[in-house]
């Protein structure tokens, strides 16, 4: 699968269809791929799929080796422990590029796109000029039918398809 997010139409149809007579296991392979992207696109948007966060839903920042020296000049077990958490974190994340702009707007600026997730609207800039509208929905699915070219991380591409 290519790494982009597509509406579940597109991801069907794009299934490969030619089978030997009586070949259960790519049929059954085949209706598992289907039901698992159905089962991705449905979760509904969080903050956590454009942009690490902790259980609390507070957006981490990268933590910088040089805040957290110590009179060693070794970095801290506090940074440690924070570059842990922000990867674990990050390692959730399902949609690439992103970036926090509060804790209900996030931007792409390769893109040139903003994701409000409050609203569930989007607004982004291109060749024509500014654009944007509503997303319908409050899921995954609201976000591919918008056509907003975006990239799955590895994260996405394990939850649809498996390890």
């Amino acid at each position: 699968m290519e790494n982009k997010l597509i509406p579940m139409t597109t991801f069907v149809t794009d299934q490969p269809t030619t089978y030997e007579w009586g070949a259960i296991i790519p049929q059954y392979r085949l209706y598992q791929n289907i039901l698992k992207y159905a089962q991705f696109l449905k979760q509904s948007l969080a903050l956590w799929m454009f942009v690490p966060v902790d259980e609390n839903r507070n957006i981490l920042k990268e933590p910088n080796v040089n805040e957290y020296m110590d009179s060693d000049n070794e970095p801290n077990n506090t940074y440690f422990w924070e570059a842990e958490e922000y990867r674990k974190a990050k390692d959730k994340v399902l949609f690439e590029g992103f970036e926090f702009e509060s804790k209900v707007e996030v931007i792409n600026k390769k893109l040139k796109l903003t994701i409000f997730l409050s609203t569930f609207q989007f607004m982004n800039c291109d060749e024509n000029g500014l654009g944007g509208g509503d997303l319908f929905g409050q899921n995954i699915d609201a976000l591919a039918y918008a056509d907003l070219n975006l990239t799955l991380t590895e994260t996405a591409i394990k939850q649809i398809y498996g390890s």
